[in-house]
């Protein structure tokens, strides 16, 4: 895939998903406080858990044949494992990033609650 010129991977395109995701809960006004009222292990888990649910989403759609596009997986045992290779990119992308970004002020009054 082509993005501004540039050859795009399917590991970076995960990548950005999973990233995006985590900016999203975490400076989207109102969405992030709620979130940081989460303890981190129930973070970690709804992350974990909404990669879980995109992952299995894909691969039923593109083997129902109700996704047929340039992200559509194959229905075989090489696209179960590609998926696989996503998913562990995506997680490691999306806890990484929530790790490094820093905590809007109105995140740590929660915090410090």
């Amino acid at each position: 895939m082509t993005i501004f010129g540039m050859q795009i991977s399917s590991e970076i395109l995960t990548a950005v998903a999973a990233i995006l995701l985590s900016l999203v809960l975490n400076y989207v006004p109102g969405l992030n406080v709620k979130w940081a009222a989460l303890a981190k292990e129930a973070k970690q888990l709804v992350m974990l858990l909404l990669i879980t649910i995109v992952a299995a989403a894909s691969l039923g759609l593109s083997c129902a044949g109700l996704f047929q596009s340039y992200f559509s997986i194959p229905c075989t045992q090489a696209g179960a494992e590609f998926l696989v290779v996503q998913w562990i990119i995506a997680a490691v992308a999306n806890q990484t990033i929530y790790k490094l970004s820093p905590q809007l002020k109105s995140v740590r009054m929660v915090w410090n609650k």
